[in-house]
């Protein structure tokens, strides 16, 4: 279980929380200064930004940041760490992985893909 308990040292603990979750506000861009300045001052800001990182919190401001912010630093959830474990050098799932994120193949995908490929020429000319 996570714990919350830098909650209680949070400098938005007496604030109303409508501050922080603006709902439909959010394309003001304005909307955002008065619960950044409040979490600039905060002594946990970092915990929180932490949590909503961990919790994948989609929604208001947490530990300086908005919800877009988060979410370009977002972290790999479960399921996304899971399937990276799986796309391993030496597959032809990891050749595939490393041409989705434009970076060089390695020597083990590689040679991987082309007997993968040689398997399925040889299926083909078989049948």
């Amino acid at each position: 279980m996570t714990d919350l308990s830098w909650r209680r040292d949070a400098a938005c603990r007496h604030e109303e929380p409508e501050l922080f979750f603006p709902g439909e506000k959010t394309l003001d861009p304005h909307v955002w200064d008065a619960p950044r300045a409040v979490c600039e001052a905060c002594p946990v800001r970092d915990a929180c930004l932490e949590y909503a990182l961990d919790a994948g919190e989609p929604h208001g401001m947490f530990g300086g940041l908005t919800p877009e912010e988060r979410h370009k630093i977002r972290r790999p959830g479960p399921r996304e760490r899971r399937t990276a474990r799986l796309l391993v050098c030496g597959t032809e799932a990891g050749y595939r992985r490393h041409h989705r994120r434009k970076e060089r193949v390695c020597d083990a995908c590689r040679e991987a893909a082309n007997s993968a490929q040689r398997d399925r020429l040889k299926r083909r000319n078989a049948g």
